[in-house]
């Protein structure tokens, strides 16, 4: 056989250029990555809006932070004493992606921490310093838990437990049935109003069960496979999400945020005030909104301006319309 000709068949070669793990959630990929890059002590950098979790998983491993400041387009602006941190904390908000927006000189021992929780896929940069990324499955799709976890450095896997199906996800699958159940309108009357209780405390319930995970525990063997599926419908959810965005930007352009993005969650809009006023009305319509800054002491009041919409294929564009409508007649009345 001569050997300089280029080999055609046989088993399909692999090199692993980067580290990976599955996980139950957003905050048990951190708390991987806390572990990995042993974070225990450090001082983090944090933007200004942010989920309490993020807060309060650091704080569980003695780890201080500063914080910086947003632009606009919630883009970071680095503080000129950024270098004086051990690890940068950057949020791709709603999917957009902010990582040319990193610091053009770092010292190579920084580490940086990319919460990429909205994107399908974690993104990385390409670095020399040590660099990790992590999505939330949960917050994008049907799952009821999972998130991705990429590394440029190793990951201290012997750390992570085994898939199983108990616990957390087993309610946050059963009450999800039963949600689905609810929509489907064969349930009326009091025996509705009764299943929309069970399903709402149930959900309750569950997200209690994650304040009390020890270990850093793997995505469920049912979301293993949901997410397979989901990825395989991507480029439809994509293109319907988009759809959905663009109709909610033409309808409230004052208020819908700009965002190029590769993957649509939610439409992010900047209120002028009373947002949990809003909000209230808003429920009393059946239209349900999220709030995913809640206010916290030390950082910027005014992440509590923003809500969200959510986008994906459930909706269409007339829900939209509805969404926009009672907005538009709110703050027409105030």
């Amino acid at each position: 056989m001569t050997s300089d000709l280029e080999q055609i068949g046989g088993e399909m070669a692999f090199s692993p250029q980067r580290f990976q793990a599955l996980t139950l959630s957003g905050r048990f990929s951190l708390r991987l990555i806390i572990h990995s890059a042993a974070l225990q002590g450090k001082k983090v950098l944090l933007p200004e809006c942010l989920c309490q979790v993020i807060v309060s998983e650091l704080t569980r491993y003695n780890i201080s932070f500063g914080i910086y400041s947003l632009g606009d387009t919630l883009e970071p602006i680095w503080p000129e004493n950024f270098a004086q941190y051990e690890v940068i904390y950057l949020i791709q908000y709603f999917g957009m992606d902010f990582r040319s927006s990193l610091p053009e000189t770092m010292p190579r021992d920084l580490i940086v921490i990319i919460d990429d929780v909205f994107s399908p896929l974690p993104r990385l940069p390409v670095l020399i310093n040590p660099c990790y990324s992590f999505n939330s499955l949960r917050k994008i799709s049907p799952l009821a838990d999972g998130s991705i976890l990429v590394a440029n450095r190793p990951l201290m896997l012997d750390i992570l437990g085994q898939a199983n199906d108990g616990g957390f996800s087993a309610q946050k699958y059963l009450n999800k049935g039963i949600k689905h159940e609810f929509l489907s309108e064969t349930v009326t009357g009091d025996n509705a109003l009764a299943m929309e209780r069970r399903f709402l405390e149930g959900f309750s319930k569950a997200e209690q069960l994650l304040d009390y995970i020890e270990g850093v525990p793997s995505i469920s063997l049912e979301s293993q496979y949901l997410a397979l599926e989901f990825m395989a419908n991507l480029e439809q959810e994509r293109l319907h999400r988009k759809l959905n965005y663009l109709r909610l930007q033409q309808l409230l352009p004052e208020l819908v945020l700009p965002m190029d993005v590769d993957f649509f969650s939610f439409a992010l809009l900047r209120l002028p005030g009373q947002r949990d006023e809003l909000r209230q009305m808003l429920a009393t319509e059946r239209i349900f909104l999220p709030v995913h800054w809640p206010e916290q002491p030390g950082f910027n009041s005014d992440c509590t301006l923003w809500l969200s919409v959510p986008l994906d294929s459930r909706y269409h564009g007339g829900h939209m319309s509805r969404i926009a409508d009672k907005i538009t007649a709110f703050y027409q009345v105030i």
